[in-house]
């Protein structure tokens, strides 16, 4: 399970980073099927630096 601000922002981080290397340097030619969710709750975890609420 991942968490992302966006299926675009997932979209384009496998075409630029993940794809290449899959097809390219591994010769894997089968697309992964993701399954999408909205984020209803997170919890952030008190003194954790850097996460915003």
């Amino acid at each position: 399970m991942d968490i992302w601000e966006s299926e675009d922002h997932f979209n384009r981080f496998i075409e630029a980073r993940i794809a290449p290397v899959l097809k390219g340097e591994l010769g894997v030619h089968s697309d992964p099927e993701p399954k999408f969710h909205p984020l209803h709750r997170r919890f952030v975890a008190p003194g954790v630096s850097g996460a915003s609420s």
